[in-house]
Formats: structure tokens, sequence, C-alpha cells
């Protein structure tokens, strides 16, 4: 893709992506070894990494809407440019997917002001997995997207 030295959007998205998937995979991994462990220290760092995952899923989430949809350059130049829009499209619906887990995820723990029940606790880390999971995917058809296929 002819990159527009003008058109920061286009450079801002593929700079926030990457944070939202090393603070979710960051959140369940202390959360988890909170769990086991029975350390409070780490559901503590858990509930912020998820704070700040939900945060800079926004901003990625926000800056590729915005790309595609209002950016004159978007889709229209993706499409001229030969890429294919399914892949742009699953990659779109994957980062809705995870943001939309995370950021739910984030609500229930904020809501229950971190102190969640076993089922409740469940419920979240099923959520910030699957939350999780489908930033990941997205980080991974993205690439798809910058390399045109």
């Amino acid at each position: 893709m002819e990159e527009d030295p003008i058109s920061l959007w286009q450079h801002f998205h593929g700079a926030t992506t990457h944070f939202p998937i090393a603070l979710a995979i960051a959140s369940v991994a202390f959360d988890l070894g909170g769990l086991l462990l029975k350390k409070d220290s780490l559901r503590a760092a858990g509930f912020w990494t998820m704070v700040a995952a939900v945060l800079s899923a926004l901003v990625g989430t926000g800056t590729g809407l915005y790309y595609v949809y209002l950016d004159p350059g978007g889709k229209g130049k993706l499409a001229a440019e030969g890429f294919v829009l399914d892949t742009v499209t699953k990659h779109r619906n994957f980062g809705l997917t995870g943001t939309g887990l995370l950021l739910l995820a984030g609500v229930i723990r904020l809501a229950k002001r971190d102190r969640l029940t076993s089922a409740t606790l469940v419920i979240y880390l099923v959520l910030a997995l699957a939350g999780t999971v489908f930033i990941g995917l997205t980080g991974f058809k993205g690439g798809y997207v910058a390399r045109g296929y």
C-alpha cells in the first residue's frame, strides 16, 4: 500500500493495535496467576492491565474504523489498490468482537468493584480469555490487511 505521510490515521492505527493484544494477554495471565497462587497483588495487576487493555483496544478499534469508514483514502483506497475486502471485513469483525468482549469483562469487573464471586470470576475469565483470543485474531488478520491479501 502506498503510504500517505499526511494520513496519520493509517499510521496511528498500526501503532495503537499492539498494546491491547499484549495487555489482554498479561491481564489474563495475572488473573490466572492470582487465582492459582492466591495472590491479591497479581489480581490487582490483572485488574489494571485489563483497564489498560480495554482503553487501548477502544483506541485501536476507533482508529481502524475511522481509517476504513471516514478517512477519504480508507476503504475505497484499499479496494482500488487490490486489497481483499473480505479480509478487511474479517479483521474489523474480529476487532469489534474482541474489543466488545474485553469491554464487557472490564465493565463486570468494575461493576463488582473487583470483588468477584466464584461464578462471576469464571464468567469474567471466560469473557477476558475469549476477548484476548479475538484481539489476537484481529492482529493476525491485520497482518494480512497490511500486505494486501
